[in-house]
């Protein structure tokens, strides 16, 4: 029966190819923008590589000082390593924590060049490298004991490798100058999406060879760090929050005329990709404001599509009071117009997934924000965000409401109509 169905969806498109091609280019469009929204977004949250274990990480970057005897604020800034020794390492829930700075530039340079170029470095603690699931190319990153003796190391991206050495292989014991000072190339590994915000960057060195300078408070609490916490599942969130708030109480008490405040950090990868400063984000209002596009970006074409289809369905009543007549039931009209619209919409969503990729492609910087504030840091997309099952699955499920939306009530309206009024194509 659905073989039958499917036949004679095909033959009504042979017979009108122009009013089947303009439903399939404007399910191919309304897919193109929900795609783009849903790829967009899904950037910022889903596990890519090196980030491979967002769903059990929590986030902490910014604290405030504040005054005990009124609340009032002192200072807001990233973690000073003082901060991050007495309330994060020491906690004992976690898999690991990991310390990185911010994305910093310097300038690049090799023996024997007067060529310098500006490249992005991250400082790490050695747990960076097992925590992170980078691709490694040749050589080893730098050990657990060549991080606290401060051994000047570095790890280079692999397009910044072949642009000094011109291959990762001959890149490995050459010494480069980082904003004029010496590291010896350890290894090269792949480069990195810049989506993978906490792991980005074209060269990666201890934090324990520079002198990151700190912010000036009093109480040492600010600094140039961020923390990520690395839980062994996601159930354990809870336990980690609650030792963690037992381990603030003992530092603030240490803490004299302050006190530190996380502002309820620290965050999942949703809630970290929404915070922007000190503050917790409106999580409810991203969430809405996300669904009421998502909503219009649905509806509209599937409003647009009915209405295509209901004027496509009115040429053909006469047709349908004749197979009424023969014995078709109206449920089983209902399907056939269904089962068309169906062969539309996938249609469709196949080439409108295509055709997201392309738009985003041309125009990620400015459908993907990025968190490299005041950094001229393009957008890169990793492969795996297209090309994974949770995609090809929200591509199936936008044709299913595109079709079921686009084309039930006028199917409904149309074969509602009795059946002497469709022979006479009232």
């Amino acid at each position: 029966m659905i073989i039958q169905h499917l036949k004679r969806a095909f033959n009504i498109f042979k017979d009108n190819p122009y009013a089947g091609l303009i439903a399939i280019l404007g399910t191919a469009l309304s897919i193109t923008m929900l795609m783009s929204f849903f790829i967009g977004n899904r950037c910022h949250t889903m596990n890519i590589k090196p980030e491979s274990d967002r769903d059990r990480t929590l986030y902490v970057k910014w604290v405030g000082v504040k005054y005990k005897e009124n609340d009032n604020l002192l200072v807001n800034g990233s973690l000073s390593l003082k901060t991050i020794q007495a309330c994060f390492r020491s906690l004992k829930s976690p898999e690991a924590i990991v310390v990185t700075s911010p994305l910093q530039p310097r300038l690049v340079s090799v023996a024997k060049s007067n060529e310098r170029r500006k490249a992005y470095v991250l400082f790490t603690d050695d747990m960076f490298w097992k925590m992170f699931h980078f691709k490694l190319l040749s050589g080893a990153p730098y050990t657990r004991e060549e991080f606290e003796a401060g051994i000047k190391k570095v790890v280079l991206g692999e397009k910044l490798a072949k642009t000094l050495f011109g291959s990762s292989a001959a890149a490995i014991g050459k010494n480069i100058q980082l904003s004029y000072v010496n590291y010896s190339v350890c290894a090269v590994v792949e480069d990195v999406s810049s989506m993978a915000d906490y792991s980005f960057a074209q060269a990666w060195v201890p934090y324990t060879s520079a002198n990151l300078a700190a912010t000036a408070d009093p109480a040492g609490v600010t600094g140039k760090y961020r923390c990520q916490i690395f839980a062994h599942s996601s159930h354990d969130f809870s336990v980690i929050r609650k030792e963690l708030s037992k381990q603030v109480e003992v530092f603030n008490a240490a803490l004299g005329d302050y006190y530190v405040d996380f502002y309820k950090q620290p965050d999942s990868r949703l809630i970290e990709t929404w915070r922007f400063g000190p503050g917790y984000p409106d999580a409810k209002g991203h969430l809405l404001s996300s669904f009421v596009l998502f909503a219009i970006l649905l509806i509209i074409p599937a409003i647009n599509l009915s209405g295509f289809t209901m004027s496509r369905m009115k040429k053909r009543i006469s047709e349908l009071g004749v197979r009424r007549c023969f014995g078709s039931t109206r449920t089983g009209l209902i399907v056939q117009v269904l089962l068309e619209n169906m062969i539309y919409s996938v249609i469709g969503g196949i080439l409108g997934l295509f055709l997201s990729y392309w738009v985003l492609y041309l125009i990620r910087d400015r459908l993907i924000s990025t968190n490299y504030w005041g950094l001229d840091v393009g957008v890169t997309i990793p492969v795996e965000t297209f090309f994974n099952i949770p995609t090809f699955i929200a591509v199936f499920s936008f044709c299913l409401l595109l079709n079921l939306l686009s084309a039930s009530i006028p199917a409904w309206r149309v074969t509602s109509v009795p059946i002497v009024n469709s022979l006479n194509n009232e």
